[in-house]
């Protein structure tokens, strides 16, 4: 197997970037923002290839280029992958891991779902978003969550004055922020805490929930 290790930005305008090419894996490492607005990312071997997304801060992510056969993509723990327009897409043949302890910034309308053509993440291959993990909605348009969003979330984000609504009810264990915008939950429900000994934190700076939401607090 090989591995490679871009310690800053990476921009991919034209060409390709083959991960591999025989029975070997490869693993490409990126520590700072994702910029894919041309040419091909593939591999043509029988290993598997995967791209990291490994920063310590913020990094933005940038589609636009073509995404070819089975290279997967993930979201490791720690990291913050952020979608910098409503039209962004993470594509092709492989998968999408979002770790437990990671962060994803999303602006799709459509939100996240685990299959089909719509929201930022469209690999045909399987989608995992951790219960464990961080999902920040800060579209510039109104917003579903899409069904990729799970039935629990570490911590949930909602930084969008146009307004975010539930494809489906979720609970939060850690934070609920509202930095801009409502939450409608039709009839959905959010849930602040999963239980008496798990009471879950709100900040709020703007915005509320429309809708059923329930919140769980201390019984002593």
């Amino acid at each position: 197997s090989s591995t490679a290790t871009v310690n800053g930005n990476l921009s991919i305008t034209s060409g390709t970037l083959r991960l591999g090419e025989s029975t070997a894996s490869g693993t490409l490492n990126v520590l700072g923002h994702f910029t894919h607005t041309g040419g091909t990312i593939t591999e043509t071997g029988s290993g598997t290839y995967t791209v990291h997304f490994k920063g310590t801060t913020q990094q933005d992510f940038t589609s636009g280029g073509t995404v070819s056969n089975s290279v997967n993509f993930n979201v490791n723990t720690n990291a913050f992958l952020q979608m910098v327009a409503e039209n962004t897409a993470i594509s092709g043949g492989g998968t999408f891991t979002l770790s437990s302890a990671a962060k994803l910034g999303i602006k799709s309308a459509n939100g996240i779902t685990t299959s089909g053509g719509s929201g930022n993440i469209v690999v045909t291959g399987s989608r995992s978003y951790n219960t464990n993990a961080d999902y920040l909605y800060n579209g510039t348009v109104g917003q579903s969550t899409g069904n990729g969003l799970p039935a629990t979330n570490r911590n949930l984000t909602i930084d969008n004055a146009a307004g975010v609504t539930l494809t489906s009810s979720t609970a939060t264990s850690g934070t609920l922020t509202f930095n801009a915008g409502n939450v409608t939950t039709n009839a959905n429900t959010l849930t602040l805490g999963t239980s008496a000994s798990v009471l879950g934190t709100l900040t709020r700076t703007s915005g509320h929930v429309v809708g059923n939401f329930r919140r769980w607090i201390d019984n002593v």
